[in-house]
């Protein structure tokens, strides 16, 4: 760090002496050319006043007043064209400063901007990064209890294949302190004020150990390493017209957040049952993302008062209706796939739908229905995964896709075909391992009210009829 700072200080310095040189060289070129110039000329001048002299009186007096009257107006052009000049640059500088920051940064290059020059939207709060690192001792006994409360009574639901359950044993968060890189604030809804932040947390020294409940043997995993950066926003609602002038506050990423993690196994023997690692990879994975990533959010009341009304809760239902899946990849070395598809709105063990598995196809025919819950249809998005079963503990990936429920309307069926491809998040292009059919409508509470309270009922077997002759597309 010291070497770095010096290269830095040395770059400064080589650049400020850089400026130095080059003014002091174009203070000494700025009287150089002009004397070189008049040098050059001087002996024509001489010569001309000595050839002038020849001429008779009259003769000199005509030729000096043209000669007057073509500097006269040599200068009155220069100076209108110095004048036309002026205003073409007041003009751009008028049209430069109406120009926000983004407008600059997308005319410009990279290269062009000085190092003072700064297009981030985010604020610098270095101060309080600084009184966070000062505080954080005392502040990780209160943040710990406050996950541990949130996390602890959700973490079973994300129990997957073999994990029969997921339980916090211990939970400390170090000695460094989160950091914030910036800070802004931006429009929300009526009665709320949103905070969005640069967050970064590299945990040192941590304590997190979870208890992992199989069939087999039980597992003490320590949780290592533990990376987290992206943008975390904080909601400030409802605004009241009393100290502190809200009434809690709601943490969240506004999109996944970078993630990593390493695990160390403290008892057990890990290669008892295969895949396990995995699998609680993938549990506790899913649980952070599924827990910290908006719509979801961790709510901490601040004033006195219910506030269970902020937490996430269902406003609708999804309907969808399996159809088909055309050209499965194949996955086996003999035969044919047997394939099965998931469906999810969130990633838990109780929201997600499975359909039955059909044997030896490479083009299934399922026809058959689901019912998913929806807390947020602007920001969620149904998943759709296409398994081929292997054995009663074990299945494999073959592809997914996603549908943004943002693109439907409220009683308004929606008749689709999605791609099924290795990695839909990823921009790059890939091909298809299967076409599945869907069938889908979403209906909101506000409309059905008579299924606000049913919850997930699971499983059923809806007539293509409910979805009308003619489906939207």
């Amino acid at each position: 760090m010291a070497s770095r700072k010096a290269s830095v200080a040395t770059s400064g310095r080589t650049q400020d002496d850089t400026g130095i040189l080059n003014n002091e060289m174009f203070k000494y070129a700025s009287v150089r050319v002009p004397l070189a110039t008049s040098a050059a000329l001087l002996p024509f001048l001489v010569s001309g006043m000595l050839w002038v002299s020849t001429f008779s009186p009259w003769s000199q007096f005509i030729l000096g007043g043209c000669l007057g009257v073509i500097v006269m107006f040599s200068f009155q052009l220069f100076q209108i064209h110095r004048s036309t000049v002026r205003r073409h640059k007041a003009l751009q500088i008028a049209q430069l400063s109406e120009l926000l920051a983004g407008d600059v940064k997308r005319i410009t290059q990279k290269d062009d901007h000085p190092n003072w020059v700064n297009f981030n939207e985010f604020e610098k709060v270095e101060w309080l990064n600084k009184e966070l690192a000062e505080v954080w001792p005392f502040l990780d006994k209160a943040v710990s209890g406050i996950l541990r409360e949130q996390v602890e009574p959700i973490l079973e639901q994300y129990a997957f294949g073999i994990i029969e359950k997921l339980a916090l044993k211990n939970l400390t968060l170090g000695i460094r302190a989160p950091r914030f890189d910036g800070i802004k604030i931006t429009e929300g809804a009526l009665e709320e004020c949103v905070i969005e932040t640069q967050f970064q947390w590299d945990l040192e020294k941590e304590n997190l150990v979870l208890k992992i409940h199989t069939p087999g043997p039980d597992f003490e995993v320590k949780v290592k390493d533990l990376h987290v950066s992206g943008i975390l926003k904080f909601i400030l609602k409802p605004l009241l017209d009393e100290v502190p002038g809200f009434g809690a506050v709601l943490v969240s990423f506004s999109e996944a957040p970078d993630l990593d993690f390493n695990l160390k196994f403290l008892g057990g023997d890990i290669g008892a049952l295969p895949g396990v690692e995995k699998l609680i990879d993938d549990s506790i994975r899913s649980a952070l993302l599924d827990t910290m990533v908006w719509p979801c959010r961790i709510v901490v009341p601040i004033a006195k008062g219910d506030f269970s009304f902020l937490n996430l809760r269902p406003v609708g239902e999804l309907d969808v209706t399996l159809v088909e899946v055309n050209d499965i990849m194949k996955t086996d070395v003999i035969g044919k796939s047997d394939p099965f598809v998931m469906f999810y709105v969130r990633q838990k063990a109780d929201k997600i739908k499975r359909s039955s598995t059909k044997n030896n196809k490479n083009h299934a025919v399922w026809n058959e229905g689901f019912i998913l819950e929806v807390e947020d249809p602007q920001a969620q998005s149904l998943t759709v995964r296409l398994m081929d079963e292997e054995s009663i503990e074990k299945s494999q990936y073959i592809g997914s896709a996603e549908y943004p429920l943002a693109q439907m309307k409220p009683g308004v069926a929606v008749d689709v075909w999605l791609d099924m491809v290795e990695s839909p998040k990823s921009t790059l292009a890939s091909n298809p391992r299967g076409r599945a059919h869907l069938l889908m409508i979403y209906k909101s509470f506000e409309v059905n009210s008579e299924r606000v309270n049913k919850g997930n009922q699971g499983k059923e077997d809806l007539p293509l009829s409910s979805f009308g002759d003619e489906p939207h597309i």
